[in-house]
C-alpha cells in the first residue's frame, strides 16, 4: 500500500485501487477540483472544506476492470455537503445504530487523530520532524 499526503495542494481527493484474481476495482474521489486563491473562506469553521462545500466540488468514479473484458463504470451518487456528506452520515452510523461497526473509536483514537494536525503544522514551521508521542491503551 502507498499513502501520499499533500497538505498544501489546491485540490483534494484520493484514489484507491484493489487488484484481485478476477480483475481490478478503482475508486477515484475528487472532493475539490481546484481552489481559487482569491476566494475567501466561507466555511464557519475557517476551513476550505468541512461545513460548506466549495462551488468547485468534484465527483466520484468507480470503475471495474474485469480480467479479459472491457472496463465498466459503476454509477455513484455524489453528495456535495460537508466532507462529502459524511458529516451527517458518520454520527448517524455511530450513534443512531444506522450501521453496526465492529468496534467504534474511543477517546484514545480521537487523541491520536487530533495530534496529527498540530504536529504537521509544527513540522511545516520548523522544517523538522515532530514526534507525536505514544498513546497506549
Amino acid at each position: 500500500m502507498t499513502y501520499h499526503l499533500t497538505a498544501y495542494s489546491p485540490w483534494e481527493g484520493y484514489r484507491v485501487m484493489f487488484n484481485g484474481t478476477r480483475g481490478r476495482l478503482e475508486l477515484e474521489v475528487e472532493e475539490t477540483q481546484w481552489a481559487d486563491p482569491g476566494t475567501g473562506v466561507t466555511a464557519g469553521s475557517g476551513a476550505l472544506h468541512g461545513d460548506v462545500a466549495p462551488p468547485n466540488s468534484g465527483g466520484a468514479r468507480i470503475r471495474v476492470r474485469p480480467l479479459w473484458a472491457p472496463p465498466r463504470e459503476v454509477p455513484v451518487t455524489v453528495v456535495h455537503e460537508g466532507h462529502g456528506g459524511a458529516d451527517e452520515r458518520m454520527p448517524a452510523a455511530m450513534f443512531d445504530g444506522a450501521a453496526s461497526p465492529v468496534a467504534l473509536a474511543d477517546e484514545r483514537d480521537g487523541a491520536r487523530a487530533l495530534v496529527i494536525g498540530p504536529a504537521a503544522n509544527e513540522s511545516f514551521a520548523t522544517g523538522e520532524p515532530v514526534s507525536c508521542g505514544t498513546i497506549t491503551r
